[in-house]
């Protein structure tokens, strides 16, 4: 989204927690441009994260499969990523920790769950995984767990057990199998 342009440190925190997952589970998302989501087209398959005026708050960001059938199994062909522009959010944009920050909302944070998501993950009861259900308060939560982690594994090991022949898809793999 070319709003992000606007920020450079939002196009900072995506890379950083895209490289924080492919670091810790191997599965590596590709960014192919920054442009206008509108303009992608559909059939393209290609995965979007975007501003979208349509969240409410206190929706922060959603994470939207693109689910397709092929050979009676369901796989995650694309997905989209929601960032909520709500102002009254206070984004803060600190890829690397290094901004001081009293209050507001982690960018950074909130797109390490997100992709968690894109991977196929739900959320969990355990407050120190990144895929709690919510927000932690008081802290900031940069690191995957060991729990985040095995269940992005399970999630490619799954996908792997499928029969995509014939289809036009790959299994979630990962790049150090």
């Amino acid at each position: 989204d070319q709003q992000f342009l606007s920020t450079p440190n939002s196009i900072r925190c995506i890379v950083a927690a895209l490289k924080q997952w492919e670091c810790n589970d191997g599965i590596h998302f590709s960014i192919v441009g920054i442009g206008d989501p509108a303009s992608v087209n559909p059939a393209d398959n290609l995965s979007v994260i975007k501003y979208d005026n349509k969240l409410i708050f206190p929706v922060l960001q959603q994470t939207t499969p693109g689910p397709a059938l092929c050979n009676g199994v369901y796989y995650q062909e694309h997905f989209t990523i929601g960032v909520n522009p709500d102002a009254t959010i206070g984004w803060y944009f600190d890829p690397d920790g290094t901004v001081a920050h009293s209050s507001g909302t982690d960018f950074y944070q909130a797109m390490l769950h997100e992709l968690g998501h894109a991977q196929l993950l739900l959320h969990v009861n355990d407050n120190t995984d990144m895929m709690y259900y919510a927000a932690p308060t008081g802290s900031r939560m940069t690191l995957l767990s060991a729990n985040d982690v095995r269940g992005a594994d399970a999630m490619a090991t799954f996908s792997k057990t499928k029969s995509y022949s014939g289809c036009t898809t790959t299994t979630l793999t990962t790049s150090n199998p």
